[in-house]
């Protein structure tokens, strides 16, 4: 797991701030899919407004199956 995916998988805001701040190389979807997945909704929201890389389905239909609604 790279430090995107492990700050979103946390719910590390302040890191994914950081991050974009100080690194080059950007995250994947599989960050906003963890976080989806967790329940992350601020690191969810952060990502989608200030992010290019999107997530997969797989976000939603963990978060669903997770209870995360208001993340879906």
């Amino acid at each position: 797991m790279n430090d995107w995916n492990y700050a979103a998988h946390q719910g590390d805001l302040a890191e994914i701030v950081r991050l974009d701040a100080n690194r080059e190389e950007g995250c994947t979807t599989e960050a906003m899919d963890w976080a989806a997945s967790k329940g992350r909704l601020k690191v969810v929201q952060w990502l989608h407004a200030n992010r290019k890389e999107g997530c997969t389905t797989v976000a939603m239909d963990l978060a669903a199956r997770s209870g995360h609604l208001k993340v879906v």
